[in-house]
């Protein structure tokens, strides 16, 4: 039989029964997925990945905590699971599926809660690298044009819980030979990065240059299949600014990157490890798109042929 070590994290303390933390050591950070200043959306997506090196762990259950303003923003949803899904872009039957239980909208302060699960199967756990991997996209409305937004996080490293925190899986096998595993608090002493974005500005330039509400693009997928139709992954009204590119698999694996990105990846694989005389195969890979005015997309996309 499985065994494993209930850890119900951001929703309680536990005292002398938690076990101590292994090699794990986790960075988490927030970044913008998509402004829409004309529709009044922000979506987020929540990332993580191991510190260094020497800090890499396969990914147990995990709670993401981070505040903000709801005078500025308001009503987060759940709007697409990335990594740690059993019904993410991912498709790891591994996890179940994330929810935001424990989020609250008070007055001065929301909290919001972001949830996965490890399913427990004892033999399969993914590993997060030193790649960052999006597990979530959560969705606000704007509430407030004119001002900043700015989303932090709840740290765990000398704060009261509950906070940011996550385990990692551990594998053994017991006197019968089946696999058995445990869960180990991970080190919450890496870096928390948060979100912060002047709306005055950044909106008050969007809506004069996009008069017609057109915004900035990027496709959740395309086909290199060379059949002259959705050769090339275009990122559609670039508006001049310049922007680099990084593809990676599903496994977080560097597969195709371009500091000056001129809408012209084929499909091709441009790293070390890939067969570079043909498209990649079909499937999810993960996109990181960042442009030259700071702001950076990151989400899945989608390969077919």
């Amino acid at each position: 039989m499985n065994k494993k070590i209930l850890y119900i994290l951001g929703l309680s303390l536990i005292g002398s029964q938690t076990l101590k933390a292994q090699s794990g050591v986790f960075d988490v950070k927030i970044t913008t997925n998509k402004l829409d200043c004309a529709t009044k959306k922000l979506l987020v997506d929540v990332q993580v990945k191991a510190h260094d090196e020497k800090t890499k762990f396969k990914m147990g259950d995990a709670n993401y905590r981070f505040t903000y303003n709801p005078s500025i923003l308001n009503n987060p949803i759940l709007e697409k699971q990335g990594f740690f899904s059993s019904r993410g872009e991912s498709s790891d039957p591994n996890y179940g599926t994330h929810n935001l239980n424990g989020s609250v909208a008070r007055m001065k302060e929301g909290i919001v809660s972001l949830n996965t699960f490890y399913g427990g199967s004892g033999e399969n756990a993914t590993e997060v690298g030193t790649e960052y991997l999006t597990v979530s996209t959560i969705g606000f409305d704007l509430v407030d044009l004119k001002s900043s937004v700015e989303i932090k996080w709840n740290e765990g490293v000398g704060k009261s819980f509950p906070a940011t925190g996550m385990n990692e899986v551990k594998f053994s096998k017991n006197a019968s030979g089946e696999i058995d595993y445990q869960l180990y608090n991970t080190n919450a002493t890496g870096s928390f990065e948060g979100l912060k974005i002047n709306l005055g500005e950044t909106c008050s330039a969007d809506l004069k240059s996009n008069p017609t509400n057109e915004s900035f693009f990027i496709p959740e997928g395309f086909s290199p299949d060379g059949d002259g139709v959705n050769d090339v992954f275009e990122i559609k009204n670039p508006q001049g600014i310049n922007m680099g590119v990084s593809i990676f698999d599903r496994f977080g694996k560097l597969v195709y990157k371009s500091d000056d990105y001129k809408n012209d990846w084929d499909g091709r694989p441009n790293q070390e490890g890939f067969d570079n005389s043909r498209p990649i195969g079909r499937g999810t890979y993960y996109y990181a798109v960042k442009r030259a005015d700071g702001t950076t997309f990151t989400r899945f996309m989608t390969v077919n042929y």
